[in-house]
């Protein structure tokens, strides 16, 4: 599974959409969540944690 299948099945699984995922992380737009999930681009580390933090998984789930 690749790290955005991880991310999208996290979000899904804390029954979050995309907008509601990028609110709890302060962002502008859902725009990032979805190019992390799709593959186009990779989570900083900071952002991971966060993450893990707001879909209550571990953070060793979202480290390659």
């Amino acid at each position: 599974m690749t790290l955005g299948e991880k991310l999208k099945k996290a979000r899904l699984d804390a029954n979050l959409s995309l907008r509601q995922a990028a609110k709890l992380m302060n962002l502008k737009s859902a725009n990032s969540i979805f190019r992390w999930e799709i593959g186009e681009r990779v989570p900083k580390l900071e952002n991971r944690k966060k993450l893990a933090e707001i879909y209550k998984i571990d953070i060793m789930d979202l480290i390659e």
